[in-house]
């Protein structure tokens, strides 16, 4: 069968980053896994342009369920947005035996010239319909110098994976020229868990949803303070969810970026202990005006914040502890664990 897949976007060529090469070919590839539960699936993904205007390039993917026939909208497997000037290019896609999806890439979120990238990593266990949060496996190196005869990066892009974990090899210029280097990510490493679900009780809503947690963007939940009988509780609570990689953790720790619009306020960020059956206060602090970062580093039992079905929960409540002139808003920015299995 002939099938046109369309991912959203050309194939460039000449962009900032590699002024006179490509930003990555098309790859293909099959899950061929004797007990992979996605056993058939076929994964079509490049990183292309998608305005036309060589402004940026993002990784697309789209996957057929059906041999080929008919295609899955295409998913953005970058996870930090469609931003003009950023380019995640020279992408690269396999399939491990156990049905694990591995992305790769270089991408220069971390520059706003664009002239430095590092190499990213995903994965999907999903069979392609979600992505891991990204994270970087390699310094950054600056991809416009280092050229032969000709002004680009060459395509030594190539990835194999296996069920421990995906094996890599990539282009950069960490010594001053152009080498191929090797890497191979564990699924051993930390994985940065998103939450799955987010609910608020005694507040209400006033803006966002549960992809404003992800990343530390503009992008924030907010919420303002409901009608609370109980002047023991917190009058604002976020209880958020989220599923561990494995039902054990050699390492954990829970991050949460927030603000509020007044001061006066006091935050406090629970871990659910499963063996208890009740919260665990981890961190208080008074609010701020602008974006603070608290991050917790679990010690002890980890296993007491896994539950059945590798749950994994954490609450923030915000009270009053001061006067405050007028009603007061508490927003969140991002709510995200690190686990290492």
């Amino acid at each position: 069968q002939s099938i046109f897949v369309d991912l959203g976007g050309d194939l460039s060529y000449g962009t900032a980053v590699n002024p006179d090469g490509l930003a990555g070919q098309a790859w293909i590839a099959a899950d061929r896994g004797a007990n992979s539960p996605f056993r058939g699936n076929i994964y079509i993904m490049a990183s292309v342009d998608p305005n036309g205007t060589q402004s940026r390039v993002d990784v697309k993917l789209r996957r057929s369920i059906n041999g080929g026939s008919t295609w899955q909208p295409a998913v953005t497997v970058n996870d930090d947005g469609s931003v003009n000037g950023r380019f995640h290019w020279m992408s690269s896609l396999s399939v491990a035996p156990n049905g694990r999806v591995d992305v790769c890439w270089l991408d220069t979120r971390h520059d706003a010239s664009a002239q430095t990238s590092r190499l990213y990593y995903t994965y999907s266990t999903d069979g392609g319909a979600t992505f891991a949060p990204n994270i970087a496996v390699s310094p950054a190196f600056n991809s416009l110098i280092g050229w032969p005869q000709q002004n680009k990066i060459g395509d030594y892009m190539q990835m194999i994976s296996d069920n421990g974990g995906a094996n890599i090899v990539y282009p950069a210029t960490f010594t001053g020229g152009q080498d191929v280097y090797f890497v191979r990510v564990p699924q051993s490493v930390a994985q940065t868990v998103n939450p799955s679900t987010f609910s608020l009780f005694r507040g209400q809503l006033v803006s966002g949803q549960l992809s404003d947690l992800f990343n530390v963007d503009a992008n924030y939940v907010t919420a303002k303070a409901g009608l609370t009988l109980n002047g023991s509780e917190a009058p604002l609570q976020y209880v958020i969810e989220g599923s561990a990689p494995s039902s054990t953790a050699t390492a954990l720790s829970f991050t949460c970026v927030s603000k509020a619009s007044a001061t006066a306020l006091q935050q406090e960020i629970s871990l659910f202990n499963f063996q208890t059956n009740a919260y665990e206060l981890v961190d208080t602090r008074l609010t701020t005006l602008a974006d603070q970062t608290v991050t917790y580093n679990a010690t002890g039992s980890l296993a007491r914040f896994i539950g059945s079905g590798n749950a994994i929960r954490a609450r923030v409540a915000v009270r009053q502890v001061g006067p405050v002139a007028t009603q007061w808003t508490h927003s969140l920015n991002q709510t995200v664990w690190s686990v290492t299995p």
